[in-house]
């Protein structure tokens, strides 16, 4: 990293692309003028470029300045330059995801000669896990397993230390899965928050089918539109498979509690379907607007032909 700094220090003393003071750049004066805080993100963005374009990008497509949002970077011959049109989209998706505070609105490309220290593999330096501090651990009458404890520690930690210099740091919530530092929980985590959310809205209208969006998300505040409206699908769905099988039961043998389940289920159906409250419901209407499906009125009927208890 001390390489690159001192590279980007001396272009910018030189002016645009390394071509001394006749450039364009330094024709414009205050066009490039970067601030510190610029020269020490575009450091950062050097050391991490190999995670944000790609490793076989990294040798051929380079940031050279960062000014005021706006991201140089330097191409080694017009067909790099070409290629970085096209990549521009996920490159900006990156740094957004990898670096937010940097808030780089453009990224423009020049042709230039890429310095060869650029283009070598960069090499990761680990820290050394026999400096990291020792846990005491009870005796259990085995220094020699004590010994191989203490020294897989010292390793792991100096593993960890060394991938968050890298940019990572473990999940704050399992503390198990490595994640980049502009995110605070791992995918895993994420989803299984998801499934979280969803079953605790899918229990609440189960409950209480009625219930709009805005009042299931004073309850479940991650719920998203998208999930909500899957949600009441997936139930209406249900509701009117349950009916048709009860309905089919009660065709073979009659039960009062298995008729009064259809109902339930038949409501159920409509309020998904419509958003309707049940008091505004009547299965037994007339002309039979509520219900869903022609055979709702054959498994209704049958009621009638039971007898009172």
């Amino acid at each position: 990293m001390g390489k690159c700094l001192a590279l980007f220090r001396e272009r910018q003393r030189r002016g645009g692309n390394g071509t001394g003071p006749s450039s364009s750049a330094s024709r414009e004066p205050g066009r490039w003028d970067a601030s510190v805080r610029d020269i020490v993100l575009l450091g950062r963005l050097a050391y991490s470029w190999e995670t944000i374009a790609g490793r076989d990008l990294r040798r051929f497509v380079y940031p050279i300045r960062l000014v005021r949002g706006r991201l140089v970077v330097l191409c080694a011959d017009s067909q790099w330059m070409q290629t970085l049109t096209y990549l521009k989209p996920q490159i900006q998706a990156n740094l957004q995801r990898l670096f937010p505070d940097a808030r780089i609105t453009r990224i423009q490309g020049e042709v230039g000669v890429i310095p060869a220290v650029l283009r070598e593999s960069p090499t990761i330096v680990w820290p050394d896990w026999k400096t990291q501090p020792q846990t005491d651990l009870p005796d259990i009458g085995n220094p020699e397993l004590i010994h191989k404890i203490q020294e897989c520690r010292q390793k792991l930690r100096a593993r960890l230390e060394g991938l968050r210099q890298q940019g990572y740091h473990l999940c704050r919530v399992c503390g198990s899965n490595l994640v980049p530092h502009a995110l605070d929980t791992c995918s895993i985590c994420q989803c299984r928050a998801r499934e979280q959310d969803l079953a605790a809205a899918r229990r609440l209208l189960y409950e209480t089918p009625w219930l709009t969006q805005e009042e299931v998300r004073q309850q479940v505040p991650g719920l998203q539109p998208l999930e909500f409206d899957a949600l009441r699908s997936d139930m209406a769905g249900e509701a009117l498979a349950q009916v048709r099988a009860l309905g089919r039961s009660l065709q073979e043998s009659f039960q009062g509690g298995v008729w009064l389940k259809m109902r339930y289920e038949m409501l159920r159906a409509v309020i998904f379907q419509t958003g309707l409250h049940p008091h505004l419901i009547d299965l037994d209407e007339p002309t039979g607007r509520f219900l869903l499906d022609p055979a709702w009125k054959e498994f209704l009927a049958l009621d009638a032909g039971e007898p009172a208890c």
